[in-house]
């Protein structure tokens, strides 16, 4: 446990105004911190579990503190196999206030049509021409050529 990641943690929570389950989920990280190696790597599962938030969540949040430049997630492979993320905190907010991420997972984008798919009309001419029997080579059209260079002889 470092008392230095968790002191950060709250400072910064704080200073640009995260969400109360940003800064839970924050902390919980920053206790899992080494202060000499710097090593933090609980896993999702271990985060949820102290959290009480499901692992779905906590992913979720992990990717939006990431986001707004609170911490940074590597990959850790062992043998071949993903294993549990490495976390690097004390990263520097990305502005004075917490910023939400700009497309909400539970709302549509404002230029949805309210979840439904606008039909295909079936009789469309580009659509229907292997039921009318015509064939599908293309028409070739014949382009007269013309030499480069800036002379027509």
């Amino acid at each position: 446990m470092s008392v230095r990641a968790i002191n950060w943690a709250r400072e910064v929570c704080k200073r640009i105004g995260a969400p109360q389950r940003h800064r839970h989920a924050l902390l919980i990280l920053a206790a899992h911190h080494h202060d000499k190696t710097g090593a933090c790597f609980p896993s999702y599962d271990t985060i949820a579990e102290e959290t009480g938030f499901s692992r779905r969540k906590v992913i979720g949040l992990v990717s939006e503190l990431e986001a707004n430049g609170l911490l940074f997630k590597q990959k850790r492979r062992a043998n071949g196999h993903q294993g549990s993320n490495q976390f690097v905190l004390f990263g520097r907010p990305n502005g004075d206030k917490w910023q939400e991420p700009r497309v909400h997972k539970n709302t549509p984008c404002k230029s949805a049509n309210g979840g439904t798919l606008p039909r295909v009309q079936t009789g469309a001419p580009d659509r229907d021409w292997y039921y009318r029997g015509e064939s599908a080579s293309p028409k070739v059209v014949e382009f007269p050529i013309q030499k480069l260079g800036g002379s027509n002889a």
